[in-house]
């Protein structure tokens, strides 16, 4: 999780060379105050959610300012105030120009298929990458039940109760149940559960864009959208994002490259590896509890059984 640390006395920044590399398609112009700043990354406020502002490329996303690295050191602390126009970024005395910034693109582009894929070998090394990197207390536990071990403490016990029932919840389509468990269940400004939830809802995406089976998105976003006021701003615009399939860029090339890259190769390989360890390296647990909610999901509607399937058969008596 990252810290938050208190607004210092301004600054005037002086430099002028940097500017904006790239920019999220649902960024709007407008006059910001910045709501939180974190290690290289400052977030502001608008009406449709979050924004965020960094110069880590990796973290780019629908609603993401690339800016390039050539910033001040201290450009984080010294920001008060945000301006963003069609044509320049204006942070305090800062002005990056805009012009020639990459607009992300939010939606899967798709190879074009002759006959249907098999994505067994892509989602299995992405779990077993997950597996072998996730953080101990994320949610990737629903896919590895030994991971329980490490749930210690009445906190953690009642947590990995909520991780357990919730992922259970969704595998059963029970998503009233599943939203109750999950959203707002774990640490950080975004917790765990809602992570998960969000990486439910791309592998619902996923699994529509590549006709394995019509999803039930609606069902799962119609209980997300009622209980969406009791989220953070920051869970409600990751889910809102997620609702209508805004990808994150990181997410998004690693599903791109699972329906494109051959599996069979070392080159492809390698090129699937590092595309997940960028999805697992996004926040604490975020991008593990994310890829936890999508492997699931998009094994589920595509001929896969992540390893999840094992333990909820053992929990529930073979059902």
């Amino acid at each position: 999780m990252k810290g938050l640390s208190p607004y210092p006395c301004p600054r005037r920044c002086r430099i002028s060379s940097p500017r904006v590399l790239g920019i999220g398609a649902s960024v709007l112009p407008g006059e910001y105050r910045v709501y939180a700043r974190f290690h290289a990354f400052i977030d502001i406020l608008t009406e449709a959610g979050i924004v965020g502002i960094t110069d880590q490329a990796d973290q780019a996303g629908p609603s993401t300012i690339i800016l390039s690295p050539d910033l001040p050191s201290d450009w984080v602390s010294t920001v008060q105030s945000v301006s963003i126009t069609e044509t320049a970024l204006s942070l305090d005395s800062l002005v990056l120009p805009i012009e020639g910034a990459q607009r992300y693109r939010e939606t899967l582009q798709l190879p074009e298929l002759s006959m249907p894929i098999d994505l067994q070998p892509a989602l299995m090394l992405f779990q077993k990458i997950l597996l072998s990197e996730a953080p101990e207390k994320s949610m990737a536990v629903v896919l590895d039940h030994s991971r329980t071990t490490a749930f210690s403490g009445n906190f953690d016990r009642i947590m990995l109760q909520h991780f357990l029932d919730g992922a259970e919840a969704c595998w059963r389509e029970e998503y009233g149940q599943a939203v109750a468990s999950l959203l707002g269940s774990g640490y950080g400004l975004t917790p765990s559960g809602d992570d998960f939830l969000c990486g439910v809802l791309f592998g619902m995406h996923f699994a529509n864009a590549t006709n394995r089976k019509v999803c039930p998105i609606h069902q799962l976003s119609t209980h997300l959208r009622a209980a969406l006021p009791t989220c953070s701003v920051f869970s409600r615009t990751f889910l809102d994002h997620a609702i209508a399939g805004r990808w994150p860029l990181a997410l998004r090339d690693a599903a791109e490259a699972i329906l494109s890259v051959d599996t069979t190769t070392p080159d492809g390989q390698t090129r699937l590896e590092t595309l997940f360890r960028r999805v697992l390296a996004h926040g604490s647990t975020s991008g593990s509890d994310l890829a936890s909610g999508f492997i699931l999901t998009a094994g589920r509607y595509s001929g896969f059984s992540p390893s999840f399937v094992s333990w909820h058969k053992e929990r529930n008596n073979g059902a």
